[in-house]
């Protein structure tokens, strides 16, 4: 799964809206089968859609000790 930087200046891509909340997730595993490198969840205050995207210190890359 490859992830875009993270857009300080994101707009929702449902519905336009430019409210927009971010918040930092740590390596997650997703069910089924895949997992994403460390991530902001960004979260749209109007419609509730959420995406995630790289931190900008991030090389999105897997933890070694992780599958």
């Amino acid at each position: 799964m490859e992830l875009k930087p993270y857009n300080p200046k994101a707009v929702c891509p449902k519905c336009g809206n430019t409210g927009i909340g971010a918040r930092y997730m740590p390596y997650q595993v997703l069910n089924p089968g895949g997992s994403v490198p460390e991530s902001v969840t960004r979260t749209c205050a109007f419609c509730g859609y959420w995406w995630n995207e790289l931190p900008l210190d991030s090389r999105g890359e897997l933890p070694n000790a992780m599958p």
